[in-house]
């Protein structure tokens, strides 16, 4: 039975996961559920490291029985696109970002609310950069699928809506 591995508080022990890719293809994927919760668990803790060493634990076991094209796969591109946002490296963000939107486009579609989040992310990510054109092109595809799918009172709709005009003003008053 796989184990979810616990990470200390003070990661000088060092911590393993042992993956035995020979498990039935349903125990190596709950295990990569388990993984990639404990990952969101550790990156809401400000646990950065650690949380990266999980989702790569779950990426490999996604990539190994899933395949590299699959959307189970490219909900953990688009955590570490996440995590690397939250460390402040945004060119690792936009990386995973990307790998995840590649994947959500083609098979989910580009009308799918899992396409419109990464657009969001995307966007959230060129706007900390200062790219507000970039932010403002990515905030206004989500929010078109978003308004489209969710509908204009959806909490997330309002969000997207909320940071595209941010962008959009941003982009205004920078242009020279």
């Amino acid at each position: 039975e796989p184990r979810l591995p616990v990470i200390p508080e003070d990661r000088s022990v060092g911590v393993e996961v042992q993956v035995d890719f020979s498990w039935p293809e349903p125990k190596l994927l709950s295990l990569a559920i388990a993984l990639r919760n404990q990952g969101k668990e550790l990156q809401e803790q400000a646990r950065y490291q650690d949380a990266l060493f999980v989702f790569e634990k779950a990426l490999a076991i996604r990539e190994k029985v899933l395949g590299e094209r699959h959307p189970d796969t490219a909900d953990i591109y688009h955590n570490l696109g996440g995590l690397y946002y939250d460390m402040g490296k945004y060119s690792m963000a936009l990386e995973y970002y990307q790998k995840a939107l590649a994947i959500r486009e083609k098979v989910l579609g580009t009308d799918h609310p899992n396409t419109a989040s990464t657009y969001h992310n995307l966007g959230s990510v060129y706007d900390d950069m200062g790219e507000y054109g970039k932010a403002l092109e990515y905030y206004q595809k989500a929010l078109a699928i978003r308004e489209k799918v969710l509908g204009t009172d959806h909490p997330n709709t309002a969000s997207t809506s909320i940071w595209a005009n941010t962008a959009r003003r941003w982009n205004i008053t920078r242009k020279p």
